[in-house]
């Protein structure tokens, strides 16, 4: 007990002010702009792509292994495997999602954590000439699309909101 509050109390308290902080979040401003911005679009549409490609190794590993361009010669199929980065990307979308309705910068950065280690995996395997990173063809533009794209335009979210919303 710590003066008239128990720890359930305390507890309770805490519980409470973490809640209304993430739930009375500032939005994101932008300069000029209200909700609808050209950042909350991007935002948006990259969480829906994580989402989505998390959704799909979660729900179906087997077909997303196959259906992607340069993944089945990585090695062989491990369902665990593919469902772990599939929560990895769910957890990254979500994040994203949250930024871009008022969770601010830190969700982008927490978004980015995961899929900017991904995509500088995948440019030191290019560099060091790791068999399947020797890219060509469809594997590169997927990694372009997939990989390279998405984490450039997370990196650029993170460092606006940051300046906006310091």
């Amino acid at each position: 007990m710590i003066g008239d509050y128990t720890a359930n109390d305390i507890v309770a308290i805490s519980i409470a002010r973490v809640w209304l902080s993430v739930t009375n979040a500032a939005p994101v401003r932008h300069r000029g702009e209200d909700g609808g911005s050209a950042m909350r679009w991007v935002a948006v549409i990259l969480a829906a792509v994580f989402l989505g490609n998390g959704a799909f190794m979660l729900v179906s590993p087997k077909d997303w292994f196959a259906a992607i361009p340069g993944v089945a010669e990585t090695g062989p199929y491990n369902s665990h495997l593919v469902r772990d980065v599939g929560i990895a990307y769910g957890v990254a979308g979500l994040a994203t999602l949250w930024g871009a309705f008022g969770g601010g910068w830190r969700c982008y950065a927490l978004a980015l954590a995961f899929i900017g280690a991904h995509a500088v995996l995948h440019v030191i395997e290019t560099l060091s000439g790791h068999a399947h990173a020797a890219h060509h063809g469809p594997t590169l533009l997927n990694d372009v699309a997939g990989i390279y794209v998405p984490a450039a335009g997370l990196l650029w979210l993170t460092i606006r909101a940051r300046q906006m919303n310091p």
